[in-house]
């Protein structure tokens, strides 16, 4: 599997690390969700090999939903509408 685009689907939770096996990932899309917590190191790490394309929604303090972006993690940070 290269591409897993999940926007829009009012996820809730964390990102599971098990998302870290997939090591051929190029692209994998969450915004427009209603995750939150921390990015495990598990799929971070994927940015160092295919994961080309890797985008979250930004933290919202009001909602407590979405990510502080790392440099080297999330390719792309959207802002929670």
């Amino acid at each position: 599997m290269t591409r897993m685009q999940f926007q829009r689907n009012q996820f809730t939770g964390n990102i599971p690390y098990t998302i870290g096996s997939l090591e051929r990932m190029e692209q994998f899309t969450l915004e427009g969700n209603k995750l939150g917590g921390t990015i495990p190191a598990e799929v971070c790490d994927l940015t160092k090999n295919f994961l080309r394309q890797f985008i979250v929604d930004c933290y919202d303090k009001r909602l407590n939903e979405g990510y502080d972006c790392e440099p080297d993690c999330c390719t792309l940070c959207r802002d929670v509408k």
